[in-house]
């Protein structure tokens, strides 16, 4: 099915390239769009950041020896388009091909931190989870071995979530949105800077 689906594409990409008036062999049809489509770097960094990655090195190959300047490294094209994503927030194609949601790239410790709550998730006897009335931020809360419900909770008010029980529902407010109970929580639990 997936052979038919291969073949099916390049038909497809073959009148396409017929109907832009470019030969019908790829390999051709990249040579002459590299000579008289592709103008500088940056115009090469944004056609290799819309190709599917498993095409990249194949596409960049292909193109470099016919441009009319110098190309780069298929690296320095990869981090330049990385850069203006995260100056932009673009979307990330992802290795199965499908946009991702922009995340920013993480440091040492986040990383770290990220894998430490990745391992207590795993090994949770008890999950706390709690989302903002206000905001709708979500974040787990995980009790581990020998803890207790209150333990759990109590990682919760630390983190700076605060339980709002003046209206009609009880409600948690996340650290990031403001309420007229921070000042009476932070003063009984502080806060940690997360």
């Amino acid at each position: 099915m997936a052979s038919d689906e291969m073949q099916a594409d390049a038909v497809r990409m073959r009148r396409a390239l017929r109907a832009a008036a470019l030969p019908d062999d790829f390999s051709v049809a990249l040579a002459d769009l590299a000579r008289n489509y592709v103008r500088d770097d940056k115009h090469l960094t944004e056609i290799l950041a819309d190709t599917p990655p498993e095409m990249k090195r194949e596409v960049f190959e292909s193109l470099r020896p016919n441009l009319k300047f110098e190309a780069k490294t298929l690296d320095w094209y990869e981090m330049r388009a990385k850069e203006q994503a995260e100056r932009e927030k673009l979307p990330i194609l992802g290795p199965d091909g499908k946009l991702l949601e922009f995340r920013a790239a993480q440091d040492v410790s986040s990383a770290e931190k990220r894998a430490q709550e990745l391992l207590d998730e795993a090994v949770a006897e008890k999950t706390l989870i709690l989302r903002c009335k206000k905001c709708t931020a979500l974040e787990k809360f995980f009790g581990l071995e020998r803890e207790s419900r209150i333990d759990v909770i109590k990682k919760a008010r630390k983190k700076g979530w605060v339980y709002d029980n003046t209206g009609k529902t009880p409600a948690e407010i996340c650290p990031n949105c403001e309420t007229s109970l921070r000042a009476a929580h932070e003063a009984h639990y502080g806060r940690q800077n997360a």
